[in-house]
């Protein structure tokens, strides 16, 4: 197994994650996760994401751009790290070992229960950039970065009224850590 590619696509994960995880007021990725949303309110979040990941406007991500967003990210995270509290540094990395272990356990199940664990899923992928481009271009078009985001509100919107509730977010994580 190369580890590289691996840790690649989680440090982009991250990076993309790392606002929301600091969001002040309890709003994750600018919305609050306690109340519903309709599919074209998370549409309309994702291109904004698209458009900001887009840094040239070229209609296209490429990895110079993630590449430029991740290092961008490091940044404000280090900066906002400099300007935490020891106490708060300490409660944050409990909080982070506290994660790691609960996703080894579920690591650790998938293996016992015979389903492919994550770095078996993605072997033989070039990571983030090579699972989102559906033509093999090199480059994540809008349609390709939308239709990614659909699939998952779709799978998340289980009664498919068009509405995610926190019920059925709820629901959907206990489904994942299972």
């Amino acid at each position: 197994m190369r580890p590289l590619p691996i840790l690649t696509a989680g440090a982009i994960a991250f990076a993309l994650a790392a606002p929301a995880m600091a969001a002040p007021d309890g709003k994750r990725a600018g919305y609050d996760r306690s109340e519903p949303m309709a599919r074209a309110e998370m549409m309309a979040k994702v291109d904004q994401r698209f458009a900001k990941l887009d840094a040239n406007g070229d209609g296209a991500i490429d990895a110079a751009e993630m590449a430029a967003h991740r290092e961008a990210m490091k940044a404000a995270r280090a900066e906002r790290m400099a300007a935490m509290s020891e106490e708060d540094k300490a409660k944050r990395q409990a909080r982070m070992e506290e994660r790691r272990a609960a996703m080894k356990e579920r690591w650790a199940k998938r293996a016992a229960s015979g389903t492919e664990a994550r770095g078996e899923r993605a072997k033989g992928k070039r990571g983030w950039l090579a699972r989102m481009d559906a033509d093999g271009d090199g480059l994540i078009t809008s349609e390709e970065f939308s239709a990614r985001a659909a699939a998952r509100f779709d799978r998340l919107d289980v009664n498919g009224d068009g509405i995610v509730t926190p019920e059925e977010r709820k629901a959907a994580r206990g489904t994942a850590k299972g």
